[in-house]
């Protein structure tokens, strides 16, 4: 399993496999070098280094995207700061309608949807960041989490299954702090 909670949730499907039989071996940043400055995405020319909000990953809806930009509507309502919010990961399922949702919601000029980034652009993005947002609802381990503290950004991700694990801290402390 590729994390702890992936290996509980596996037991709990599978009650009757020997728990002695599953091992957690957790994987690691595919970025060998965290010094590399990275490129930034045509995409985001217009957006100010350390100046956007930023979220990655397919946009499919246990990524949980439509509640981050509900979230981010919120704010700006509240008088935070008009940073953009760049969502970089290509389109998955059950979410055809997200472009559209964002322009009914008045947000299509502040969500830059980037699509698929290469490692390049994303390295850029990670280091750039004012922060990494990753509000996934289930996760079998959660990569851009490890990826964006490699680089550096300031991270801020649910207390869902793998995450806490990835991120270092207990889903009991994450609750006890919120």
């Amino acid at each position: 399993a590729i994390s702890q909670a992936t290996r509980e949730h596996f037991l709990r499907t599978f009650p009757h496999f020997p728990g002695e039989r599953v091992r957690v071996v957790s994987p690691c940043s595919r970025f060998r070098d965290a010094s590399v400055p990275g490129r930034m995405p045509k995409a985001v020319a217009a957006c100010e280094p350390g100046r956007f909000w930023l979220t990655v990953g397919t946009v499919e809806p246990r990524k949980n995207q439509e509640r981050l930009v509900e979230a981010y509507a919120r704010y700006l309502a509240l008088g935070g700061e008009a940073m953009p919010l760049v969502v970089a990961g290509g389109k998955g399922w059950l979410m055809d309608g997200f472009a559209e949702r964002l322009s009914r919601m008045g947000l299509a000029g502040r969500v830059i949807l980037t699509g698929y980034v290469s490692d390049d652009e994303l390295v850029w993005l990670y280091r750039h960041c004012f922060a990494n947002l990753y509000p996934s609802l289930f996760e079998g381990f959660g990569l851009p989490v490890l990826e964006g503290m490699q680089f550096g950004a300031a991270t801020v991700a649910s207390s869902s299954s793998a995450i806490p694990e990835v991120a270092g801290v207990d889903g009991q402390t994450l609750l006890r702090a919120l």
